[in-house]
């Protein structure tokens, strides 16, 4: 098996960001670091060329984060747990435009893959990989495409030409459309053809014909691609002499512009409804539920709105979930954005205590926080907004008697959580609803909310830190209305301090911002961060959430360099990446990181082979009951073997930055001796492990260098004499090591 050719890295939004006045020091209040550190000769830092400005930098870095200097072990389960919360808290902010777990479950030449709407944006993974349609897929398409005539034109341009572009905006339909067209060609001869997609392609011309299936057809999307507009034409001829030779055909999608030379057709999505109405049925029968007339008549107003066909397919997905689980489609009308929007608006009406609304204001920012804590807030608040010298009417007062009212007419409720009670909302989303309506409805108490979020902010005790990051995630949410605004009051104020609960809070601000608007402002404002030496570790962390997720590419791309840029001991830097990587680890990016691993794992920069290093370590690291993050049952069966060579890479990079004398050695104290913890639960796991976790402690041992023989050989014994591996493991590892038979 070969692999097919990595294709050179794309430029990307960090990359490219345009240098403004508001990235110079005077604008930011930091200090760019270009000139502190002498350059090798490909423009990247020597790593060796550290200045006593690198240390003060380092020790910005640091600042006042206590947790950075702990063992790892004794950090991951606290992690765990503001991972978790995050996650939850962002599902209040979200936006429609965002991929949502779950989706359409497929098999493919390679393995189950998940698609995760009916508009899939094909991933740039850097490695050209062909996926076939199969048996389930081919049956969707067929019971829930909606035909339109630019699909009826498709199908008939695909009879005669071998490459034809269907052009349109992004997440509009053309890959559903595509495929459809593609099954009808198909079907003129079942029996010899097929259909799929290719990923990773960045430029055509690098596509061999020995990759791919003879008789198929390929959808490639090219949206902003870069060889669109420039060598289009001998782009579209390698394309075309590839799918003589293979009697295939490729559709390649398109912006709106098109390509100029081709065959193209005018994508037109589909009807709102009936894509709606057909993939609510689709849903419900994977659900075991059948979807009737008097559903479908229900639910008629929201399925003819506007959107894109993504976001009906979004919305159905929802749809089913809810009256599968036994909930009535008049009610899921009423959780809907615009039906929450109308119902905070009725909450928030003037004729509502002041009071009243302080706590629904409160609670929007703090849900699923202690009572107690909402409270006070809402109490900060009111001291605020009522108006000097007023008397405050008996219902207004602060008195518990009120307390089951105001959360029965917000669709609250009470809940205890390890002994302390706790208010939420019935429906989270109505959290977003309410502080949407209360910004941007309530100009005149703007002022008086950012202030009363700077001041919730600044709580800087230990336990508070649920409060900051909620508080910050609603700042997020307000930036999707005023950006600039929520940057120059909030996020050029947090990020220029050493402070990491200000570090922390502008990245969960930015982390809410982008999910309420993934717009060009986030992402430009996380490129400074990534050019500014003393952001860097809130870039790091701003990275290592939905943004990365999503955008693993360019996190990759920023990670990497912000590790070159600083210096090789910097470690409070290495810290928040190697975190930040933990965070984005997921199967949609396990491949993308574990290549970044290895690559790592074999640069010259100590910096990032032990940022590699830690990574490794927090992804295999187990505890207890608690599983590594690696999951590598799950991952694509045909890439499998670069994997474990890239596994391998990286545990031998880790082993070795786990001894103090490596750490010595490279200047990159101190040593990340967890790693060798990390190895020992695997070995303590080996007769519960798979044959892919297995394989990869073996092919460590084997190509183990003879640096880390010794070492090795006295942890074996070790683990032996402590019964953490039994003497027939130690043995059988010990003689691979040595190039026996094992």
């Amino acid at each position: 098996m070969t692999e097919p050719a990595p294709i050179p890295e794309t430029a990307t939004a960090a990359e490219h960001a345009p240098v403004s006045p508001a990235d110079t020091p005077q604008a930011t209040g930091t200090t760019p670091d270009s000139d502190s550190v002498a350059a090798n000769a490909d423009g990247t830092p020597n790593a060796d060329s550290g200045t006593a400005a690198d240390r003060n930098t380092e020790a910005q870095d640091q600042g006042d984060d206590e947790e950075a200097d702990k063992p790892l072990g004794q950090r991951l389960a606290r992690e765990a747990v503001e991972s978790r919360m995050r996650e939850e808290s962002l599902r209040t902010y979200v936006h429609t435009s965002h991929h949502v777990e779950g989706g359409v479950l497929l098999r493919t030449r390679t393995g189950n893959i998940t698609i995760r709407d009916i508009n899939i944006g094909l991933e740039r993974s850097g490695t050209i990989k062909p996926d076939l349609v199969g048996a389930r897929l081919a049956s969707e398409i067929k019971n829930t495409f909606v035909p339109t005539p630019s699909y009826e034109k498709l199908v008939r341009q695909l009879r005669d030409d071998e490459v034809v572009v269907l052009k349109g905006p992004a997440n509009s339909g053309r890959f559903w459309t595509a495929l459809a067209a593609l099954a009808m060609w198909v079907a003129e001869k079942p029996e010899l053809r097929s259909h799929g997609w290719l990923d990773g392609v960045e430029d055509p011309r690098r596509i061999e014909a020995a990759w791919l299936d003879k008789h198929t057809g390929y959808v490639i999307d090219a949206t902003d691609e870069e060889w669109v507009r420039r060598g289009r034409d001998a782009a579209i001829r390698h394309l075309r002499g590839i799918a003589e030779t293979l009697q295939g055909r490729f559709v390649i999608l398109t912006g709106p512009d098109g390509l100029p030379g081709c065959p193209e057709i005018a994508h037109e999505p589909s009807d709102p409804r009936e894509v709606f109405e057909s993939r609510l049925i689709w849903h419900l029968q994977q659900r075991g539920h059948e979807c009737t007339q008097s559903t479908l008549q229900a639910l008629a107003d929201i399925a003819s709105e506007h959107r894109l066909p993504r976001e009906s397919d979004d919305l159905a997905m929802q749809a089913a979930d809810f009256l599968a689980g036994g909930g009535r489609a008049e009610d899921f009308s009423s959780g809907l954005p615009d039906a929450l929007r109308k119902l905070a608006k009725e909450l928030l009406q003037e004729d509502s205590t002041l009071h009243r609304r302080c706590f629904l204001i409160s609670l929007a920012v703090l849900n699923e926080l202690p009572l107690v804590t909402v409270s006070r807030a809402a109490t900060l608040l009111l001291e605020r907004l009522a108006p000097p010298n007023s008397v405050p009417e008996a219902a207004a007062s602060p008195s518990w008697e009120w307390l089951p009212e105001w959360l029965e007419s917000a669709q609250a409720e009470r809940l205890v959580r390890e002994s302390v009670t706790r208010v939420r909302f019935r429906r989270p989303r109505l959290a977003g609803a309410i502080l949407e309506v209360a910004w941007q409805d309530g100009e005149s108490i703007r002022e008086a909310i950012l202030d009363w979020l700077k001041l919730l902010a600044q709580r800087k005790d230990r336990q508070d830190w649920e409060v900051r990051l909620k508080v910050a995630h609603a700042i997020g949410r307000i930036a999707a209305f005023d950006f600039k605004l929520i940057e120059a009051e909030f996020l050029n104020q947090w990020v220029g301090t050493r402070r990491q609960n200000d570090s922390w809070l502008a990245a969960w601000t930015l982390e809410a911002a982008y999910a309420a608007d993934p717009s060009q402002q986030v992402l430009d404002c996380l490129a400074r961060w990534v050019r500014t030496a003393t952001a860097r570790r809130t870039a790091a962390r701003a990275y290592g959430s939905l943004i990365g997720r999503e955008r693993i590419a360019e996190a990759l791309w920023a990670f990497r360099t912000m590790v070159r840029q600083s210096t090789r001991w910097n470690r409070y830097l290495h810290d928040s990446v190697g975190r930040a990587l933990t965070e984005v680890y997921h199967l949609t990016t396990a491949s993308a990181i574990l290549k970044e691993l290895a690559r790592w794992s074999e640069d010259d920069h100590p910096g990032l082979r032990r940022t590699a290093a830690l990574a490794l370590t927090r992804l295999a690291m187990r505890k207890g009951a608690t599983p590594d993050r690696l999951q590598l049952d799950d991952l694509e069966t045909e890439s499998w073997p670069f994997t474990e060579r890239r596994l391998a890479k990286a545990w031998i990079n880790a082993l070795s930055y786990g001894l103090s004398s490596a750490a010595q050695e490279h200047g990159v104290a101190p040593p990340v001796s967890e790693t060798w913890e990390a190895l020992a639960s695997w070995l303590a796991d080996w007769d519960d492990s798979s044959d892919r976790y297995r394989s990869v402690v073996e092919r460590v041992f084997t190509t183990s260098p003879a640096v880390l023989h010794g070492p090795l050989r006295l942890h074996l014994c070790h683990w032996y004499h402590n019964r953490i591996a039994s003497a027939d493991l130690c043995r059988h590892l010990h003689q691979l090591m040595e190039g026996g038979s094992g």
